[in-house]
Formats: structure tokens, sequence, C-alpha cells
């Protein structure tokens, strides 16, 4: 964890603040594309039933602020694994049919964003 707030991983983030309904919006283009694997669609649906489920690992009842913290960085992380391990060239079609400002931003902070977490994953 200090590693990545070290490598300014969090800091890079905030600026996509605005960009989130653009960024849902691609996912949800990338979730009917026929051409993204079911298995990635898969792993979207059931992140998305633990996120409305009342079982939680923090029980959103117990701790009224942190308890929805597991759910939002589930969601985050689902958001960014679902676009990155998508087919590249489906993302790229569809970061260009949306066009314009997101396109230029998009390119910009992923291009970034890969060269900071393959430094932190050797998955990825």
């Amino acid at each position: 964890m200090k590693k990545l707030l070290r490598g300014g991983l969090y800091l890079r983030l905030l600026p996509w603040l605005p960009q989130l309904p653009s960024l849902v919006r691609l996912c949800w283009r990338l979730f009917r594309d026929r051409r993204v694997p079911n298995y990635l669609k898969s792993m979207v649906i059931l992140t998305l039933l633990y996120a409305v489920s009342p079982l939680d690992i923090i029980p959103d009842f117990f701790v009224p602020g942190i308890g929805y913290l597991d759910d939002v960085t589930l969601l985050l992380l689902m958001g960014y694994s679902f676009i990155r391990w998508s087919p590249a060239d489906v993302v790229a079609e569809h970061v260009r049919a949306m066009g314009g400002r997101f396109q230029r931003i998009f390119q910009q902070w992923w291009s970034g964003l890969s060269s900071i977490s393959s430094r932190f994953s050797p998955l990825v």
C-alpha cells in the first residue's frame, strides 16, 4: 500500500472523478460488445451483486462511513480490471467512438497508469 501511495497512483486517479460517467459509459459499451469474453462480463455481474448484497467484508451498518469503502474499492478495481482485460482493439474502438476530450484524456491517463501499475504487479 505504501508503494502505491508513493508511486502516485491515487493522485493520478483524482483527476478522473469528473470523467467517471464517461468511464461507466465505456464499461457499459464494452459489456454489450460480443467480442468481450463472457468471463469478464460475469466478473462485472458478480461484483455488482456483491456491492448490493447485505453481506460484506466490512458490514455497512456496523461501520457506517468505512463500511461502504470495500464496496467502492471493489467497484473501482472491477472497472479498471474490466477495461484492462478487455481486448485492447475493442477498447480502443469504443474510446474512439466516444471521441473528443474523453479520447485524449483516456489515452494520456491509460498510458500513465499502465506504466505505474506494471511496476507494482507482475500480472499486469
